[in-house]
């Protein structure tokens, strides 16, 4: 089955917590349904037993119900989703410096609150009122500093 091109803007998921027509709670027959098959999945299981399903670089976790309750990315330059989604990245890319991304978020109109993140001591967590959360080193190794992940979860 072919299934059409989403094109999902990050911007637009900063501000909803949707990423074009994926939202957390959907199920994996609906997830499939919009994206087909993922472009890869957990090592060992089947694409319909795998926990994680991965559309380029981004990462969709499902709990035991099957229920999406995770969307996120870590492994990125500028994030891609694959040939099923397509992303638009407005300005999020891997180094992103936090002085830009919440100059991004404050031209978008999107409320956030910065804290330093609990688990994370060198980096400062960036949550909008949708419950998107961007972690961004600002200590450490030059090579590792600024955005380094990104995603939304079910609370």
């Amino acid at each position: 089955m072919s299934h059409a091109h989403i094109v999902a803007d990050l911007e637009e998921f900063a501000r909803s917590g949707q990423l074009g027509p994926l939202s957390i709670g959907l199920n994996r027959g609906q997830v499939s349904a919009i994206l087909g098959s993922p472009t890869d999945w957990q090592n060992e299981k089947s694409v319909d037993r795998s926990a994680i399903w991965k559309y380029g670089d981004v990462v969709l976790h499902f709990d035991d119900d099957n229920r999406l309750y995770l969307i996120h990315c870590d492994w990125f330059d500028v994030p891609v989703g694959g040939a099923a989604l397509q992303l638009s990245p407005w300005v999020l890319r891997r180094g992103l410096p936090l002085e830009d991304l919440e100059n991004a978020l404050r031209s978008a109109t999107i409320s956030f609150s910065s804290t330093p993140d609990k688990w994370n001591p060198d980096c400062v967590r960036v949550v909008t009122p949708a419950g998107v959360s961007f972690l961004v080193c600002v200590g450490g190794e030059a090579n590792e500093l600024g955005l380094c992940q990104f995603g939304h979860s079910a609370a």
